[in-house]
């Protein structure tokens, strides 16, 4: 029963979406939520959004999909499109190598890392005991190093938030209407948030967007 129902919702959805009826797709979809995986929901949600021309809540939501999962290639390929039609310089075009870094860190899942960095354990202890490593303090450097991107995602995760903009918006020199307005942050920047106050969040990086923006025209990675 529960198979027909999503097959009919699937076939529903792809009605309104090929019959350009966006809002009530993404109604349907928002409605039938549980029927997807996350991921497949934010590709979804996302596709549709861009359809609309809503590019920033598009990028925000294939974005989503991949940290859900890494390999939905469905997600990955629409996203890169989209990068196309959004000409920005924002963390993820960064050619600075510590923006790299940590945009690449916070696209790689957590359980992905760790599955990693446990792999990488296994094969030295198969090494150690084939007698292929015959040293422990080797043994114990290597085991260390292997650890290592484990230990760099968990502090950049737990250090940055980065969001994405939903909407262009207005970056002021304080957390109020009152401030001066010193920028524009673009709809679908990715960005690296600092000090909150109330509404406000101040943006750290990239720093041609620093300054304070509305809190609830972002969305959290």
């Amino acid at each position: 029963m529960e198979n027909t129902s999503t097959s009919d919702i699937l076939k529903s959805l792809e009605e309104l979406y090929l019959n350009g009826n966006y809002d009530e797709a993404m109604g349907l979809l928002i409605k039938n939520k549980s029927l997807f995986s996350n991921s497949d929901f934010h590709y979804n949600l996302g596709t549709i959004l861009v359809k609309n021309n809503d590019l920033g809540a598009g990028r925000y939501n294939f974005e989503m999909a991949l940290k859900e999962s890494p390999f939905n290639i469905k997600a990955r390929n629409n996203l890169d499109f989209l990068m196309k039609k959004l000409p920005l310089n924002d963390l993820s075009t960064s050619e600075v190598t510590s923006d790299k870094v940590i945009n690449f860190s916070m696209k790689m899942g957590t359980d992905l890392v760790l599955s990693f960095s446990l792999i990488l354990v296994l094969l030295l202890a198969i090494l150690l005991r084939m007698g292929k490593i015959t040293k422990k303090r080797i043994f114990a450097l290597l085991v260390v190093l292997s650890l290592m991107p484990s230990g760099a995602h968990y502090f950049i995760k737990s250090k940055y938030k980065v969001a994405i903009a939903l909407q262009n918006q207005k970056i002021l020199e304080g957390p109020s209407g009152v401030y001066g307005m010193i920028g524009e942050l673009a709809a679908g920047a990715k960005i690296i948030l600092g000090e909150e106050n109330k509404k406000w969040v101040m943006v750290e990086y990239p720093k041609q967007y620093a300054g304070w923006v509305k809190k609830d025209l972002l969305g959290n990675l």
